[in-house]
């Protein structure tokens, strides 16, 4: 193989590799979203079912 041929392999590849690190971007961000709506989805669930006990606790303490 050429250094030349060497030399455009190892670029080509560079540039493949560059191109899904911009792709990869999108994927991120709904990741996140996703992430953040499941701790959100988790939180309200807690909120839901310790309700009431929350609220007996703040009731015994604050009359």
């Amino acid at each position: 193989m050429h250094a030349f041929t060497k030399l455009f392999v190892v670029l080509s590849s560079f540039e493949a590799t560059i191109t899904e690190r911009r792709d990869e971007r999108g994927v991120t961000a709904i990741e996140y979203a996703l992430l953040a709506a499941g701790i959100a989805a988790l939180v309200g669930i807690a909120a839901l079912a310790l309700g009431n006990r929350i609220s007996a606790a703040f009731l015994t303490i604050l009359p």
